[in-house]
C-alpha cells in the first residue's frame, strides 16, 4: 500500500511539473509571436541588440597610426547572442590583392552592463570566385552612456585555405544605432 501511495505521488508529481513547463514553454512562444522589436522582447537600450552603422579603421598594429580609409558597414547583433555584418574595404585595400569577402558571422557576449565581446569569421575569395581562406574577427566593444553609440578595439588573421596564418591586422570602429 505505502509503494502504490509513493508511486501515485511520484506520478502526480511529475504530471505537475511537464504541466508547468509546458505553460511557461507556451507563454514564451506566445511572447515571440507578438514581438515586433526588440523592446517588446524586452531588451533594452542597454543592449547591443539591433541593427548598428559601423566605420571600421584598419590601424598598424605596432604603432595605432590609421591604415587604409574609413570603411563603412553594418552590424546585427541578434538576441540569441548571434551577429552578421558586412563591410566595404575602399581602395587602396591594405590586404593581399584580389580579395573579395562574404558577409560576417560570429556570435557575441555580455559581459556586464556596457562591455561586449564578439568573433566573427568570413570567407576570402579570389577574382575568380574561388576559396582564398578565411578571416577571423575578435572583437572588445563598449557601448556607451547613450545607448545608441559603441566603440570596439579589434584584431583579426587572414588565414589560408590550409590554416596558416598569413596576416595580422588590428582595427578599431565606431557604430550608431539603427532606427
Amino acid at each position: 500500500m505505502k509503494n502504490s501511495l509513493t508511486k501515485t505521488f511520484v506520478r502526480t508529481s511529475m504530471l505537475a511539473l511537464m504541466l508547468l513547463a509546458g505553460a511557461a514553454i507556451s507563454i514564451s512562444a506566445q511572447e515571440l509571436k507578438g514581438a515586433t522589436s526588440s523592446q517588446d522582447l524586452g531588451f533594452s537600450k542597454r543592449s547591443i541588440v539591433g541593427v548598428w552603422l559601423t566605420q571600421l579603421q584598419g590601424r598598424n598594429c605596432s604603432t595605432g597610426d590609421p591604415v587604409g580609409p574609413l570603411a563603412p558597414g553594418l552590424i546585427t547583433f541578434a538576441g540569441g547572442g548571434t551577429l552578421s555584418e558586412t563591410a566595404t574595404i575602399p581602395p587602396p585595400n591594405p590586404f593581399p590583392a584580389p580579395f573579395f569577402r562574404s558577409p560576417g558571422h560570429g556570435v557575441w557576449d555580455r559581459q556586464n552592463w556596457e562591455n561586449y565581446t564578439a568573433a566573427i569569421v568570413l570567407q576570402r575569395l579570389n577574382a575568380d570566385g574561388t576559396f582564398a581562406g578565411r578571416t577571423r574577427i575578435r572583437l572588445t566593444i563598449q557601448l556607451l552612456e547613450s545607448g545608441n553609440e559603441l566603440t570596439w578595439t579589434g584584431t583579426g588573421e587572414l588565414v589560408a585555405p590550409d590554416g596558416t596564418v598569413l596576416m595580422t591586422t588590428c582595427n578599431t570602429g565606431s557604430a550608431i544605432r539603427f532606427e
